[in-house]
């Protein structure tokens, strides 16, 4: 029954959404590249700015964690992980995912890292002729293949919410104060990285405006709806020692939606080549986004539902991206 409601549900959508296009006026709306540039600029850097600051909370309840370990300062470097974690990908939804990796890679082996129940001497913490140095780190990470993380926010994840406290005691043995420094390089890291990726995508004084085309970031919102469709089919959600993966999804539709109706005002470009699609893939962005509450989990149903929306999302965007070849 669940599956004859979501296919319908789905053909619904895609009905709505896939009527004949009005012929536009102009095909595709015409704006200076500059001044659209300097739209999309200003709120990247707004957004950044607050990844750096949550940033900024994770990096000190970490090491007020390393402090004096206990559960209620867990509690808080969790909560400090989410928000960052959160906001960093509501501010990086135009930026190539390739070019974060050794800050946001997953899934992750936690195996390439420590030892496991299953494995008592596996991982870097264990093999104690390797120095934990920000230069091993970098050198370890993805060494062989992407998921032998030893870098960025889901190897802070794998010790905030997955490993027992008593292996992160102060002074505890040899392997408490690998995982100990291990922890405190890769937040260190992490909050340089963050602020050096704002700074790249930041026009210095002096420099030339930034160039920004609608047609270019509809493209780039393609891909990225792309790739949010296909992480929902993912047999492991984004996060899943910290449980919020539809949260991050959440975060991204609402920097989409921000991107569509704020200052770059990406809708007046698609209205110009149909209203009606334009207002099917808002309506469908909006439902996405009220359907993932601030807290708490999706029931089987909802995610369903999710799964579909995103995936009516996706087509959307793909359509109005094929347009501007026609």
């Amino acid at each position: 029954m669940k599956l004859i409601a979501t296919c319908i549900l789905f053909a619904s959508l895609m009905a709505s959404g896939g009527c004949e296009r009005e012929a536009p006026e102009t095909k595709g709306l015409l704006v200076d590249p500059s001044v659209l540039g300097n739209s999309v600029s200003n709120w990247q850097g707004e957004r950044m700015n607050q990844s750096i600051a949550s940033m900024t909370v994770l990096n000190n309840q970490t090491n007020r964690f390393l402090e004096a370990p206990d559960e209620a300062r867990r509690q808080t470097w969790q909560s400090a992980w989410h928000q960052a974690h959160e906001d960093f990908h509501h501010a990086t939804v135009l930026v190539e995912p390739i070019i974060l990796q050794d800050i946001d890679v997953w899934p992750i082996a936690p195996g390439f890292l420590d030892a496991l129940p299953e494995y008592p001497a596996s991982g870097i913490i264990s093999d104690l002729s390797v120095e934990i140095t920000s230069a091993t780190l970098n050198e370890q990470h993805m060494i062989t293949d992407t998921s032998e993380a030893a870098l960025g926010f889901h190897v802070l994840e794998y010790y905030a919410f997955e490993r027992p406290i008593e292996d992160m005691q102060l002074k505890a043995d040899a392997l408490s104060e690998r995982r100990r420094v291990l922890i405190r390089k890769v937040s260190d890291r992490l909050l340089t990285r963050v602020m050096n990726l704002r700074q790249s995508l930041k026009a210095d004084e002096g420099d030339a405006l930034p160039q920004a085309t609608y047609p270019e970031l509809v493209s780039k919102l393609t891909k990225r709806t792309n790739d949010i469709s296909s992480a929902l089919n993912f047999s492991s959600e984004h996060g899943e020692y910290g449980g919020r993966g539809a949260q991050v999804i959440r975060e991204e539709f609402s920097a989409i939606s921000e991107l569509l109706n704020g200052e770059v005002n990406i809708n007046r470009y698609l209205m110009s080549l149909s209203e009606q699609q334009t207002q099917v893939l808002n309506t469908t962005l909006n439902d996405a986004i009220t359907l993932i509450s601030i807290d708490g989990d999706l029931t089987e149903s909802d995610s369903s539902r999710l799964q579909l929306l995103a995936a009516a999302i996706s087509h959307q965007f793909e359509d109005f991206d094929a347009e501007r070849s026609r």
